[in-house]
């Protein structure tokens, strides 16, 4: 309440991030931060001898964790256009290229991961 004029002041309307928005952020940066590290470590086993089952494991893991993340990703690519238009974020544009980006790095690691597959089985 103003104590000056006498009326109150009215409240600040707070945009809200919608559920589904955060639920699907915070599962890509997992899935993102999981898919780098099952690389990682089968980056790691290379040097470490790790068994060739392992490694199939591995891979298989990072083909798959890729799969979710591309399809996690694209799908936040669509919240995030529909949150520009909702609610007129500018910022939605900054999560739009960073799922573009993820997207992009699942489909490399998806790649890599069969490529390897493939030839690790033998032709």
């Amino acid at each position: 309440m103003d104590y000056k004029t006498k009326k109150k002041a009215a409240p600040k309307k707070a945009k809200k991030k919608f559920f589904l928005f955060r639920l699907v952020w915070r599962t890509t940066l997992f899935l993102s931060s999981y898919l780098a590290a099952m690389f990682f470590f089968y980056i790691c086993g290379n040097f470490q001898v790790f068994l060739d089952s392992t490694q199939r494991f591995i891979l298989l893991l990072c083909a798959l964790i890729s799969i979710a993340l591309l399809i996690l990703s694209l799908s936040g690519v669509l919240i995030s256009i529909f949150q520009f238009i909702y609610n007129r974020r500018k910022r939605a544009w900054i999560f739009f290229t960073i799922y573009i980006l993820i997207a992009v790095f699942s489909v490399i690691i998806f790649f890599i991961s069969r490529t390897v597959s493939i030839l690790s089985t033998g032709i």
